[in-house]
């Protein structure tokens, strides 16, 4: 895509070190496919307008391209994580050694 893979590479490290960090019994167990999956689908869903992100799932309004390509699941999942990324330690609810 736009990244080298070793780039790709510290991002799913890290993304997997700070999911065990948040929760110990919820790894992330991301893999550098997955983030190229969710890093393409989040630039192709950005050409749509639906106003929520579980709309590309939902049956009424269901995008082939985004629902074939990842499980909602995992992409809320990697979602979430990242936001907690960019939110400060005291807002975050699953700092480092907090737990969830």
């Amino acid at each position: 895509m736009f990244f080298p893979e070793d780039i790709l590479e510290v991002v799913v490290e890290q993304s997997n070190l700070y999911a065990i960090q948040c929760d110990t019994n919820k790894p992330l167990n991301l893999t550098t496919k997955e983030l190229e999956q969710f890093m393409g689908t989040a630039v192709y869903m950005s050409l749509f307008g639906l106003p929520g992100t579980r709309m590309f799932w939902n049956k009424a309004t269901r995008v082939s391209q985004v629902a074939n390509t990842s499980r909602k699941s995992s992409r809320l999942a990697i979602r979430r994580l990242w936001v907690q990324f960019q939110l400060p330690p005291a807002i975050c609810r699953c700092a480092p050694g907090q737990g969830t």
